[in-house]
């Protein structure tokens, strides 16, 4: 037996954010000439095919025993789909642009083909890098070259949840776990004084 869902939206992406005085002089959408201020959240679309499916691996379902006096009613079942994948690359006001850096993470892998993920890919998910403050005037002036006014740098490892089934990596002496974050830290313009004392975690891996 099969139910299937129509394509519907889950969850929304939040576009921008408007001061109480804010008047769009050209009736052209945010842009810098407007009155009032402003914050624009810009995404970029990073697949539009990325399968799930619980339990992660094609051979398995969830047991479903039913009546135990019943041997004939027992089920199995899982729940798979694919859904778009969108990412945060920049937020813009008047004055400042901040960029947001990503590359693929080694877990997060998408779910082999099912029934109902025709088409879908197992592309990886992205983690975020690191995100960069410019001058925005600066930035648009001078491209590559524009001086950053601040750095936030994510650090990683995958020693968390060791042998989770959606890596890239398998069968190594050392298999990845699940995306750790393990540190913080901030550069602020050319000065490399902030990583020096970065914002360190740990986890309780019991």
């Amino acid at each position: 037996m099969k139910t299937k869902t129509p394509a519907h939206a889950h969850s929304y992406l939040l576009t921008n954010v408007l001061s109480s005085d804010y008047v769009d002089m050209t009736g052209d959408g945010l842009t810098d000439d407007d009155l009032g201020s402003f914050t624009k959240f810009n995404y970029t679309l990073r697949t539009s095919k990325y399968s799930w499916r619980t339990p992660y691996s094609s051979t398995q379902a969830r047991f479903n025993e039913g009546v135990k006096s019943d041997c004939h009613d027992d089920k199995a079942t899982f729940v798979s789909g694919v859904k778009e994948i969108w990412e945060l690359h920049s937020i813009e006001t008047k004055n400042y642009v901040a960029e947001f850096y990503t590359s693929p993470r080694v877990d997060g892998k998408g779910a082999s083909s099912t029934s109902t993920t025709d088409g879908a890919s197992n592309v990886p998910l992205h983690k975020l890098d690191k995100i960069v403050l410019y001058n925005k005037q600066d930035r648009l002036d001078n491209g590559s070259s524009a001086s950053p006014i601040k750095e936030i740098l994510f650090t990683y490892d995958y020693s968390l949840c060791k042998d989770v089934p959606n890596v890239f990596q398998t069968g190594s002496s050392n298999p990845p776990g699940k995306l750790t974050l393990k540190g913080i830290s901030i550069r602020n313009g050319k000065s490399d004084i902030g990583l020096l004392t970065p914002y360190k975690f740990e986890y309780n891996t019991s």
